[in-house]
């Protein structure tokens, strides 16, 4: 409807975005067959992508003009897919409906929502308030019109249409101000956004790093349990082919890779029971009963460095500790029935011994 008004030889497209740069406010009235209305030759007219609806809605938006969709006889919003790229923002503007059985109260609402808008766009001259008002009071007539208008044109051609204000050709296009709050917004989300990331690698690093130690501490705990092994062996067998000294010295450097490890104390502290090293030899044992409360072993040579020192109680309650905590320990059954035969008790030293035969035969031969 607006195609008289573009004056002859001028690029329409180029005249209809000058006319939408001086709008304050731009309606685009939407009825039910607003989105598939066709042109003279049938096509879709929002698939031309000349058409002048498409092209002004666009312009408004492109320059973020106050863009009030206005749905009239049972019109819905459109779907942005059913739009051209370039107005599909389009469905993201809050409409107004004006409905045939309400157009008094309707139209009315759209006034002042129209009012409204006014008075947060352009500033208005000081030096000239009594036009402020007259423009308003234009726009309030105009917006009536255009609604009008648009009404009959639906109810007799079948198709919405819509009317853009009629540009203020004395007054300058003056700049838009940027919406402080919009920067400020994405700003904030870039800010976040970089923070987020920062805080991503900073994670991945430090799992990085704490990934390389454990593989670093594992690697380290198998070695000198590696070397601990090594050293224990060699203790037992210097120890088991009578070279005691040997043995004190493997199992020493046993104690210090792991000062924890009970049983290189026990061969140790056996070495020096052979050795006829008793106090040494229940020192050891008595720091590996420390370190491992339930090692039979450990309490049943402690007590045969007590018997070789003659403290054969001592021993005698050692060797029933060992049995206590390993019922199948044959060595301790042994070493306990001779003790018992020693000291006179026939009947309970010999039923230890059977058992210790019962348990292992190749025992107290």
């Amino acid at each position: 409807m607006d195609v008289d008004h573009v004056p002859a030889g001028v690029d329409f497209v180029d005249y209809l975005n000058r006319q939408v740069a001086a709008c304050d406010v731009f309606l685009a009235v939407i009825g039910p067959n607003w989105v598939d209305a066709k042109d003279d030759s049938g096509h879709r007219r929002f698939d031309n992508p000349n058409d002048y609806v498409t092209v002004e809605i666009a312009a408004a938006l492109a320059r973020n003009i106050r863009v009030i969709p206005v749905l009239v006889d049972g019109a819905r919003t459109p779907n942005a897919d059913k739009l051209p790229d370039s107005i599909k923002l389009l469905v993201r503007r809050n409409a107004v409906e004006v409905r045939n059985t309400h157009f008094g109260r309707d139209a009315e609402a759209l006034t002042n929502k129209v009012r409204e808008a006014l008075k947060t766009t352009r500033p208005v001259t000081r030096r000239w308030p009594f036009m402020a008002s007259a423009a308003a009071s234009l726009m309030v007539a105009l917006s009536a019109t255009v609604l009008l208008l648009g009404w009959l044109g639906l109810y007799q051609m079948g198709v919405s249409v819509w009317m853009p204000w009629t540009p203020r050709a004395e007054q300058p296009d003056p700049p838009r101000v940027a919406d402080n709050s919009k920067v400020a917004a994405e700003a904030e989300a870039q800010r976040k956004a970089e923070q987020a990331e920062q805080e991503r690698a900073a994670a991945a690093k430090a799992e990085e790093n704490r990934k390389a130690k454990a593989a670093a501490e594992a690697k380290e705990r198998s070695r000198a349990a590696e070397a601990e092994a090594q050293a224990a062996y060699s203790a037992a067998v210097a120890s088991w082919g009578g070279n005691y000294t040997w043995a004190i010295a493997a199992a020493s450097e046993a104690i210090r890779v792991d000062p924890k490890n009970a049983n290189a104390l026990s061969i140790r502290g056996l070495a020096y029971a052979n050795m006829g090293d008793n106090d040494r030899a229940i020192a050891d044992f008595s720091e590996a009963i420390r370190l491992d409360p339930k090692f039979a072993t450990a309490f049943h040579n402690r007590g045969i460095a007590y018997e070789w020192k003659g403290d054969k109680g001592r021993a005698v309650a050692d060797y029933s500790e060992a049995i206590r905590l390993d019922p199948k320990h044959a060595a301790s059954f042994c070493s306990r029935g001779r003790a018992k035969l020693k000291d006179g008790d026939v009947l309970g030293g010999n039923y230890d011994i059977q058992k210790a035969k019962e348990l292992d035969s190749s025992s107290c031969q």
